[in-house]
């Protein structure tokens, strides 16, 4: 996360929020998928180029949990 800040000129609003979210909705069970992969790409494990890729499914339907 440092080097993502050390990289910007503006203020990186809920970067500091990723982790503390993810613990409270782990914590409830609820599954936060595009937080995670925010995470992930923070991390470095994800490129945000592939983020939108996996969040896409093959209709608009809701899913069940």
């Amino acid at each position: 996360m440092r080097e993502v800040t050390n990289r910007l000129s503006q203020t990186a609003e809920g970067l500091a929020s990723v982790s503390p979210i993810l613990k409270l909705a782990a914590d409830k069970d609820v599954k936060m998928p595009i937080v995670e992969q925010v995470l992930a790409v923070m991390e470095g494990r994800m490129e945000p180029r592939d983020i939108a890729p996996t969040l896409t499914h093959e209709t608009d339907e809701p899913t069940s949990e």
